[in-house]
């Protein structure tokens, strides 16, 4: 009995390769998803991109996983195109377009 729960869990606690924290690629992967939320790129392409970012089956380089970061934080909105920006967002545009 005391194998069976010990297996049960193991298997409810085992990292699989979507929680694996301590994999760079993963990580990096994850920041890409997240800037995916504030680009510019359309829905649909946002959605196919997350898809293929989140799914750790699909093998991409180092290489290519900066490539993505770098297109999405050039296609960044402006704060002031969030639906709330926060204060310290707000002040950060206006010192960026006021070049201050």
């Amino acid at each position: 009995m005391t194998s069976k729960m010990a297996d049960w869990v193991d298997e409810l606690f085992a990292c699989g390769p979507e929680n694996d924290y301590s994999n760079v690629h993963h990580n990096s992967r994850r920041f890409a998803s997240s800037l995916c939320r504030t680009t510019t790129l359309s829905r649909e392409e946002q959605d196919e991109l997350n898809d293929t970012l989140l799914d750790f089956d699909i093998d991409m380089t180092t290489e290519e996983i900066q490539d993505v970061i770098t297109m999405l934080q050039l296609n960044q909105l402006d704060p002031m195109q969030f639906y709330a920006p926060s204060k310290r967002e707000i002040s950060a545009f206006i010192k960026k377009v006021a070049d201050l």
